[in-house]
């Protein structure tokens, strides 16, 4: 696991090599938190690249990046786990090898193979490989978007990097904000591939690469894997049942990804998705698996109970971390930091604190992310599924109307009603607001668009940036629990959940596997009949039947929470002041083209006890405003 960075000198640009030049020692600098074993750069003709590693597989020298191999360079973030197979392949061609590193298997794979090598690759990877026969730049990305990677291609540059602050340190980098990719952030917290905040700054997209020509200054893209073409194929043992095929599937992506010199620990929240990947690696290791989680101090948010019951069901030698008020206030002014363009997902505060102190105990572990998406676990598929099957017949009036009920009620005062029910019930105040803004969709797609929005569309228009929505791309093809898994799998998971997931633990020099997101467990589950994913109202079916192998179901039925924060209570209580100051500051609305005042009357509104706006855009504000004000004009 690493940070890369680097620059193709065109036309009067400039290229950097030394370490002791003071600009590539700013662009280490910036890495460094994701790779603190080492640090490397490189000088190729026009191109130079910068590179810090986390070395988990071969920390010798002959693991060192950038690598040459030939007339190739490579610099490389990730891991691909079946490279030891590769490795075996390519050696019967007669390849040699010096070192143990996946790194060496994977420039002699694309020497040997080209571009389709990228297919071959069993993990998580983003990487920049140099030909300097061809005077060609390959980068790309692995299937599913795990590791990041951004590029930006000016008149006298070609510039590529792992995070966009190290981007912002290269010669030539054109800082101009992007206004088109404001209302996905105001809407869902976070901006997907490829847009940036940045003007002409780009992410690579799942499965993209992206070959710059210096020859002739053109950038060709095209896609190694494209997610929806895994439906309709044949991904199971004919010999097995579903129940007994996605256990061989699942434990050999465990296995894989517990490939290391080092011990990998777990992510264990206390849901479902982490306790199997607990479980399972509990049977696959000698020694009792090292577990993580997160307790706060409000019980609507607190799993931590369930995971330490859970932990010890496994005898898991378990640590606890705790985030209270005052560590999210701590981290407030880091947060534009460690997320390096606008990130609304207000558990990054929780992650972040969980891989810190993960990292003091482990250079690796495993998390549970993909788990969601694949076996229908977000209340916003039942519902949708719901929508599709009853609500789109009830007339649009009746529907517009309970609409209309919910938000004169107040979904803050309905909320705490329930709360008086169902103390341990985590945000009914989001989910009576979504369903106040879904349930008058005109279409499935449209409540299923609505439902993964968090800000409704008047704020926007308060804003003025309100701009249609982007219609969901494989909406015609499909069964309807398979379109959700890939319309969350390609943006939700791509532009939030792995994005969140990827900094805090690399900004903690933290190595973070994702068993559920291996390509064949993906293909496997997209194919699976609905009724193993999701069934009337048992989410994760099959998970849940494999995990009742290894625990008692009453460790492991409850109400969803993840790493969520009491966000609205410490908005009100801890940031009242902040927000004002955000309100009052002319500069941020004028930077974003905001209409003036706007800002201040949502902020007020938000405030007064007289009125209701949901916390979610008021945070997204909030976070766009730590970021003006860290990484100003």
């Amino acid at each position: 696991m690493c940070r890369i960075a680097g620059v193709v000198k065109l036309n009067k640009g400039t290229a950097l090599a030394k370490e002791t030049d003071v600009q590539a020692c700013r662009i280490l600098d910036r890495m460094r938190h994701g790779g603190p074993d080492a640090d490397g750069t490189m000088q190729t003709g026009p191109v130079s690249f910068f590179h810090c590693r986390l070395a988990l597989l071969d920390a010798s020298p002959t693991g060192a990046q950038p690598m040459r191999r030939g007339n190739t360079v490579l610099s490389y973030n990730g891991e691909v786990y079946n490279y030891l197979e590769l490795k075996k392949e390519l050696t019967n061609a007669s390849e040699k090898f010096r070192g143990n590193s996946d790194t060496e298997v994977i420039l002699a794979a694309i020497g040997k193979w080209g571009k389709a090598a990228l297919n071959r690759f069993r993990g998580m990877f983003a990487l920049a490989l140099w030909n300097e026969s061809e005077k060609t730049l390959l980068l790309a990305r692995d299937p599913l978007g795990i590791k990041p990677l951004y590029y930006s291609h000016t008149e006298d540059h070609f510039l590529f990097a792992s995070e966009l602050k190290a981007l912002l340190e290269l010669p030539g980098h054109d800082a101009s904000i992007n206004h088109a990719a404001l209302p996905e952030y105001l809407r869902r917290g976070y901006i997907s591939a490829p847009n940036t905040i940045y003007q002409n700054t780009y992410k690579l997209e799942p499965g993209e690469w992206v070959e710059f020509s210096l020859q002739d200054g053109n950038v060709a893209k095209g896609a190694f894997y494209q997610l929806e073409d895994k439906v309709s194929q044949n991904s199971q043992r004919q010999s097995l049942t579903p129940k007994q095929n996605f256990k061989a599937c699942f434990e050999e992506s465990c296995q894989r990804r517990l490939l290391a010199d080092f011990p990998v620990g777990v992510l264990l929240s206390g849901g479902v998705d982490s306790s199997l990947i607990a479980a399972t690696v509990s049977g696959l290791t000698e020694e009792p698996v090292k577990t993580f989680t997160m307790g706060f101090d409000n019980p609507a948010f607190n799993e931590a109970p369930r995971a330490a019951a859970i932990a010890k069901h496994l005898k898991t030698d378990h640590t606890e971390f705790s985030c209270t008020a005052e560590d999210f206030l701590r981290l407030i002014p880091a947060y534009a930091e460690i997320y390096d363009e606008p990130f609304g997902d207000a558990s990054g505060i929780a992650t972040h604190l969980l891989t810190a102190g993960t990292s003091q105990e482990v250079k690796c572990c495993l998390g549970g992310d993909g788990g969601d998406e694949l076996f229908g676990g977000y209340a916003k598929y039942r519902a949708t599924l719901n929508f599709d099957r009853y609500a789109k017949s009830i007339s649009p009036n009746l529907r517009k109307l309970l609409a209309k009920a919910i938000r004169t009620g107040r979904p803050d005062r309905i909320g705490k009603m329930i709360r008086k029910v169902k103390p341990d019930l985590s945000n009914p105040e989001e989910k009576l607001y979504k369903l106040s803004e879904s349930i008058s969709a005109t279409s499935t797609e449209s409540f299923f668009q609505r439902a993964s929005d968090y800000s409704d569309e008047s704020i926007l228009y308060r804003l003025g940036v309100l701009t249609p929505k982007r219609p969901v791309k494989y909406w015609a093809s499909h069964e309807l629990l398979t379109k959700m898994a890939i319309e969350d799998l390609q943006n939700y998971m791509e532009g939030d959940l792995l994005v969140k997931v990827d900094r805090a633990s690399m900004n903690n020099g933290l190595e973070v596997r994702l068993p559920f997101l291996d390509t064949d467990l993906v293909a496997f589950a997209l194919n699976l009949e609905p009724k193993y994913r999701l069934s009337g109202r048992d989410t994760k079916v099959l998970p849940r039947q494999l995990l009742a192998e290894y625990l008692p179901q009453k460790l492991t039925r409850g109400p969803k929470k993840g790493f969520a924060i009491p966000l609205d209570q410490w908005l009100r209580t801890k940031l009242v002041e902040p927000l004002k100051d955000m309100a009052a500051d002319q500069t941020f609305s004028a930077r974003f083209r905001f209409r003036p005042g706007a800002v201040e009357g949502i902020v007020n509104d938000y405030l007064s006890p007289l009125t209701y706006i949901n916390v979610y855009p008021v945070w997204f504000l909030f976070v766009l405003h730590q970021w003006h004000i860290r990484w100003g004009e």
